[in-house]
C-alpha cells in the first residue's frame, strides 16, 4: 500500500510560531492557517466564490445569510456552527489585529466591542444561520470577498480559552479545516494530520504532513537531498537550483499566474529624508543586484504593482510616464547614505555588489525585516508580496496596514473612506488607479519584477493546485 505521509519543507519567518488567524504577520503563517481552518467562503477552481464551511450562502440588498449544518466537523466530531463563525468574527473585531481588511467598518461601525457577548449590528445568529448586514448595499460584495482571507477563519468556540475572556486558541487539534496540528508547535517539529470529517477530505490526499524546518532559500536544496518531498509556494524558487529541479522528471512543478511582485520598499523615515529621485535610483539599483544574486524562476521585468489589465493598473499614459522615469533615472547626489537591510544569507553578496556605490550602506539583518516594528526597520529592504487581478479589499487593507501605500502627508484613512464611499465600482477602480500612479511616480516603493509562484513535489505525488492561488492547498495533493 502506498504511503500517504508527506514531508514539507517550511520556513516560518518569525521567532515565535503563531497559528492564530488574528495574528498573521507573514505569508508563511497565512498559508499554514489556510490549511488548518475553513472560512465562510472560498474560491473554486474557476475563481468563483462559493460556500466554505457553511452549506450555502445567499444575499439580498445589504445582507448575506450563511446556512450551517453538518458539512464540517472537527476531528473529534464537533460540528462547526453559526455561533463558531459569529464568535470568530467578533473576536477579530475586538482584537482589531486583522491585516487583511478591517471588517469593523462593514459590520460594527461606530461600535466598540469588548466582549463577544456585546451586540454588533451587522452580525447576528438566527438558529443555524449567520446573517451579516452592511451599512450600504454596495459594500456587501466587498465584504464577502474579504471574508475569503485566512484572517477570517472560523475557530471552533470549544478550541478557545473562555475563562479569562482572552479567547486565545488552546486547541489546535480541533480545527475547522482539512488538517489539524499533531506535535509540539513551539519546537518547529510537528505534523499536520488530515481531518476525515472535513468536506475536502479525500482518500488519496496526504494523511499526514511532517514539517521540515528550513531557511527561506533552502527549500529546493532540502528537496534535492531527499530531506523533503514538497516545497510550497511560499519558499524561494530561484537560481540554478530552481532550473535543475524544474528539469528533473522525478519532480512535478506547479506555476501560478504572475501574482508575486518583487519590490524595494522604504521606511517612513526614508520617505521623509530622501527624495523620490534618490529612492528610485537606489531601488532600481538594488533590484538589479537582487535579480543577479537570486534570479526568480521565469521572472519578468515590471514597474507597476497592479499588472496590466488588472484592476488599478496604469493606463497607457501613466505607464509611459513611469517607464520613462525608470529609463532616465540618473545618479543623484546623496548627503548621506541610505541604509539597505539584507538578511544574513545574501548580505555578503549584496555588500560586494554595492561596494562601489557609497550612497547605499548595506547592513546585515539577522531577523526577517518585515516582522520588525516599523520604527526598527532600515531605510530600505527587498519585499516580495502578492499583487491582484481583481478588486481585492483584503490585499488593499494589508498594504495600508503595512504602510506600503504611503507618502509623507498622505492620509491613508481618509483615502480609504473615500474609496469605500464610491458605490460605482468603476469609480473605485479609478480611485485606486490614481493612488497606484501617485505611489509609483513618487517612489513610495520601487517595483522591479513580477513572477509566478512555484511549488515542487516529488513524484508520484501530484500537486493539482490552482494557478490563481498564491498558497499551497495540501488537500489538493494526490498520490494516485
Amino acid at each position: 500500500m502506498t504511503s500517504r505521509k508527506l514531508r514539507m519543507a517550511y520556513f516560518f519567518g518569525t521567532s515565535e510560531i503563531s497559528l492564530d488567524p488574528g495574528k498573521i504577520e507573514t505569508i508563511f503563517q497565512y498559508e499554514m492557517i489556510r490549511n488548518l481552518y475553513s472560512r465562510l467562503v472560498e474560491y473554486d477552481e474557476n475563481g468563483q466564490l462559493v460556500a466554505g464551511a457553511p452549506i450555502s450562502f445567499s444575499w439580498r440588498d445589504d445582507s448575506v445569510t450563511f446556512v450551517f449544518g453538518d458539512k464540517v466537523k472537527t476531528v473529534d466530531g464537533n460540528p462547526i456552527t453559526a455561533r463558531d463563525a459569529e464568535v470568530s468574527l467578533k473576536r477579530l473585531i475586538i482584537q482589531g489585529k486583522s491585516g487583511h481588511g478591517d471588517i469593523r467598518r462593514f459590520l460594527c461601525p461606530d461600535h466598540v466591542l469588548k466582549s463577544v457577548s456585546d451586540s454588533c449590528p451587522g452580525v447576528k445568529v438566527d438558529g443555524n444561520n449567520l446573517v451579516l448586514t452592511v451599512p450600504k448595499a454596495h459594500l456587501l460584495p466587498l465584504l464577502i470577498a474579504t471574508l475569503e482571507s485566512a484572517d477570517y477563519s472560523i475557530i471552533p468556540l470549544k478550541s478557545l480559552r473562555q475563562v479569562d475572556g482572552t479567547l486565545s486558541i488552546t486547541d489546535l487539534r480541533n480545527t475547522s479545516g482539512p488538517y489539524f496540528i499533531n506535535g509540539n508547535l513551539s519546537s518547529g517539529f510537528f505534523s499536520l494530520q488530515a481531518n476525515p470529517h472535513h468536506y475536502r477530505f479525500h482518500s488519496n490526499m496526504p494523511s499526514e504532513v511532517d514539517i521540515v524546518p528550513v531557511e527561506y532559500y533552502d527549500g529546493l536544496k532540502s528537496l534535492a537531498k531527499g530531506d523533503a518531498d514538497l516545497v510550497p509556494t511560499t519558499l524561494a524558487f530561484t537560481g540554478e537550483e530552481a532550473i535543475r529541479i524544474a528539469s528533473d522528471s522525478s519532480f512535478e512543478i506547479h506555476e501560478t499566474l504572475p501574482l508575486q511582485v518583487r519590490l524595494v520598499r522604504f521606511s517612513h523615515k526614508a520617505l521623509e529624508n530622501f527624495t523620490p529621485e534618490q529612492r528610485l535610483f537606489a531601488g532600481l539599483l538594488v533590484g538589479q543586484v537582487f535579480k543577479k544574486i537570486a534570479p526568480a524562476f521565469r521572472g519578468q521585468q515590471a514597474f507597476q504593482f497592479f499588472q496590466a489589465l488588472s484592476d488599478g493598473a496604469l493606463d497607457e499614459t501613466q505607464a509611459a510616464t513611469i517607464k520613462e522615469l525608470h529609463e532616465n533615472n540618473n545618479r543623484p547626489a546623496f548627503k548621506h547614505p541610505i541604509k539597505l537591510g539584507v538578511g544574513t544569507r545574501l548580505f555578503k553578496q549584496f555588500a560586494e555588489a554595492l561596494n562601489k556605490f557609497p550612497e547605499i550602506q548595506v547592513i546585515e539583518s539577522k531577523v526577517m525585516i518585515a516582522s520588525l516594528p516599523a520604527e526598527q526597520r532600515p531605510d530600505m529592504y527587498i519585499l516580495t508580496t502578492d499583487s491582484a487581478w481583481t478588486e481585492d479589499l483584503a490585499l488593499l487593507g494589508y498594504n495600508f496596514k503595512e504602510g506600503l501605500f504611503t507618502l509623507p502627508g498622505f492620509d491613508g484613512e481618509s483615502w480609504f473612506n473615500e474609496y469605500l464611499a464610491q458605490e460605482d465600482k468603476a469609480e473605485r477602480i479609478r480611485h485606486l488607479n490614481h493612488l497606484h500612479f501617485n505611489m509609483l511616480k513618487n517612489a513610495s516603493f520601487v517595483v522591479t519584477e513580477v513572477t509566478p509562484y512555484h511549488a515542487a513535489i516529488r513524484k508520484p505525488w501530484r500537486l493539482n493546485q490552482s494557478n490563481l492561488s498564491a498558497g499551497t492547498e495540501l488537500w489538493r495533493l494526490r498520490i494516485n
